[in-house]
């Protein structure tokens, strides 16, 4: 990165990604990408991946449709030792019915990288998002 590079910084979280969705689709129809690279944490990760690749309206549609399902989140789980979210489950029900185009999303010059948290240090680590490390390239049939 050079001393004038721009990122756009994307955080996750709940109704914050659910803003994030908004502004990135208006960016999309707006034609707006004056940014060197991308920095998403948790899920505006995914919806830089959704705005990388063009498509308008996805990251929206999984907030909709799919995150308030109790497949989804599950207090019963929960309380029962398991994950409040599935997000496994939440990918696995978005990209059997729809797909991505990681090839255009990951042909742009602008680099995303996701930021993780380093499980032993607890430090953040961010890692450049390849074609090679992603989910739900392929739509199912």
């Amino acid at each position: 990165m050079t001393e004038s590079s721009s990122a756009l910084v994307v955080e996750g979280g709940a109704l914050r990604s659910v803003f994030s969705s908004g502004v990135l689709d208006g960016f999309l129809a707006q034609s707006f990408w004056p940014f060197d690279f991308f920095i998403g944490v948790s899920a505006g990760a995914s919806n830089l991946a959704f705005y990388k690749a063009g498509a308008a309206g996805q990251s929206l549609k999984i907030f909709l449709e799919l995150a308030e399902n109790r497949d989804f989140i599950n207090y019963r789980r929960f309380l029962c030792g398991g994950h409040l979210l599935d997000l496994d489950w939440l990918f696995r029900s978005y990209f059997d019915k729809e797909s991505l185009d990681m090839e255009k999303a990951f042909s742009l010059q602008q680099p995303l990288y996701v930021c993780v948290t380093e499980v032993v240090s607890g430090d953040p680590a961010y890692i450049k998002a390849t074609s090679c490390n992603n989910v739900g390239s392929q739509k199912k049939t």
